[in-house]
């Protein structure tokens, strides 16, 4: 992605600190739309004839 290539440092941790600078609500988000898939994916299971 372009976002490595803005990135300098050389370790997981450097960049995990970079980019929740960038983007410090990235991990809110994603785990809103995680909640949101699994809920649908509940939903799809109970409405499976056995």
């Amino acid at each position: 992605s372009d976002l490595i290539q803005e990135f300098s440092g050389s370790s997981l941790d450097e960049w995990k600190s970079w980019y929740l600078e960038k983007h410090p609500e990235a991990i809110k988000n994603a785990a809103e739309k995680i909640s949101a898939m699994v809920e649908l994916f509940k939903d799809a299971i109970n409405k499976i004839d056995k």
